[in-house]
Protein backbone atom coordinates (compact mmCIF):
# COMPACT_ATOMS: atom_id res chain seq x y z
CA UNK A 1 0.00 0.00 0.00
CA UNK A 2 1.15 3.62 -1.05
CA UNK A 3 1.89 6.42 1.70
CA UNK A 4 -0.61 9.19 0.71
CA UNK A 5 -0.49 13.05 0.69
CA UNK A 6 -2.56 13.04 3.71
CA UNK A 7 0.57 11.09 5.38
CA UNK A 8 2.70 13.50 3.62
CA UNK A 9 0.69 16.12 5.78
CA UNK A 10 1.56 14.33 8.62
CA UNK A 11 4.81 14.50 8.59
CA UNK A 12 5.01 18.23 8.28
CA UNK A 13 3.00 18.07 11.23
CA UNK A 14 5.41 16.17 13.57
CA UNK A 15 8.28 18.06 15.41
CA UNK A 16 11.94 17.15 14.60
CA UNK A 17 14.15 19.10 16.80
CA UNK A 18 17.13 19.28 14.18
CA UNK A 19 15.38 19.70 11.17
CA UNK A 20 11.63 21.80 12.26
CA UNK A 21 9.28 18.92 11.07
CA UNK A 22 9.95 15.37 10.13
CA UNK A 23 9.14 16.14 6.47
CA UNK A 24 12.27 18.38 6.06
CA UNK A 25 13.98 15.63 7.82
CA UNK A 26 12.94 13.03 5.12
CA UNK A 27 14.17 15.58 2.55
CA UNK A 28 17.62 16.11 3.85
CA UNK A 29 18.11 12.64 3.87
CA UNK A 30 16.98 11.67 0.49
CA UNK A 31 19.38 14.79 -0.19
CA UNK A 32 22.44 12.95 1.90
CA UNK A 33 21.75 9.40 0.76
CA UNK A 34 21.56 11.03 -3.27
CA UNK A 35 24.54 12.69 -3.21
CA UNK A 36 26.58 10.68 -1.01
CA UNK A 37 26.21 7.23 -1.39
CA UNK A 38 27.03 5.29 -4.48
CA UNK A 39 23.46 3.75 -4.78
CA UNK A 40 21.85 6.98 -3.98
CA UNK A 41 19.35 7.37 -6.92
CA UNK A 42 18.43 3.59 -5.85
CA UNK A 43 17.92 4.55 -2.42
CA UNK A 44 16.07 8.01 -3.87
CA UNK A 45 13.68 6.32 -6.22
CA UNK A 46 13.20 3.37 -3.93
CA UNK A 47 12.07 5.65 -1.18
CA UNK A 48 9.85 7.51 -3.80
CA UNK A 49 7.76 4.32 -4.96
CA UNK A 50 6.47 4.19 -1.36
CA UNK A 51 4.27 7.34 -2.19
CA UNK A 52 1.56 7.90 -4.29
CA UNK A 53 2.24 9.86 -7.27
CA UNK A 54 0.82 13.13 -5.95
CA UNK A 55 2.88 13.09 -3.48
CA UNK A 56 6.00 11.85 -5.30
CA UNK A 57 5.77 14.97 -7.08
CA UNK A 58 5.62 17.01 -3.81
CA UNK A 59 8.66 15.09 -2.61
CA UNK A 60 10.70 15.06 -5.79
CA UNK A 61 10.20 19.24 -6.19
CA UNK A 62 11.51 19.47 -2.90
CA UNK A 63 14.09 16.88 -3.06
CA UNK A 64 15.11 18.99 -6.73
CA UNK A 65 15.23 22.05 -4.51
CA UNK A 66 17.43 20.56 -1.81
CA UNK A 67 20.05 19.42 -4.13
CA UNK A 68 19.86 22.36 -6.10
CA UNK A 69 21.25 24.39 -3.31
CA UNK A 70 24.25 21.72 -2.78
CA UNK A 71 25.47 23.62 -5.84
CA UNK A 72 27.11 20.30 -7.53
CA UNK A 73 29.44 20.91 -10.33
CA UNK A 74 27.87 19.81 -13.16
CA UNK A 75 24.18 18.99 -12.01
CA UNK A 76 21.86 18.61 -14.63
CA UNK A 77 18.39 19.24 -13.10
CA UNK A 78 16.64 17.46 -16.34
CA UNK A 79 19.47 14.25 -15.78
CA UNK A 80 18.84 13.97 -12.19
CA UNK A 81 14.58 13.77 -13.17
CA UNK A 82 14.95 11.45 -15.90
CA UNK A 83 17.09 9.32 -13.35
CA UNK A 84 14.92 9.40 -10.44
CA UNK A 85 11.77 9.59 -12.47
CA UNK A 86 12.27 8.02 -15.76
CA UNK A 87 11.08 11.12 -17.04
CA UNK A 88 11.52 12.92 -20.72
Amino acid sequence: MLNTYEQLELLKQQEDKDFGNKYLYFIEELTHNYISKIIGIDIVKCELSKWDEESKEIIFDDLLTSVIKMNLINFDPQLFKNEILGND
